[in-house]
């Protein structure tokens, strides 16, 4: 569970709307860069924040972690049928 691992890591604990970047996130959420990036291209995964020079087209990208775990959290299911047919 997400939040458990923040609790374990103090720095994260004690400040939950710091910015940090998609490789801290990764790691909390147990999945890739790659995923974190294909999540912002298609929509539907953390909220982020683009900080470069250009809105949307920034290299610099960074999450909340209270964001990170709201979303986590969103994605709990008790079954696979709750996301319903393959599309």
């Amino acid at each position: 569970m997400p939040q458990e691992e923040v609790d374990a890591n103090p720095s994260l604990a004690e400040a939950p709307e710091r910015f940090v970047d998609e490789k801290v996130i990764a790691e909390l959420l147990h999945v890739s860069t790659g995923y974190l990036a294909n999540l912002r291209y298609r929509g539907g995964g953390p909220k982020y924040y683009s900080l470069g020079s250009k809105p949307g087209r920034g290299r610099c990208i960074r999450y909340k972690v209270s964001d990170a775990l709201v979303w986590a959290e969103s994605r709990t299911a008790t079954s696979t049928s709750e996301y319903g047919p393959a599309t």
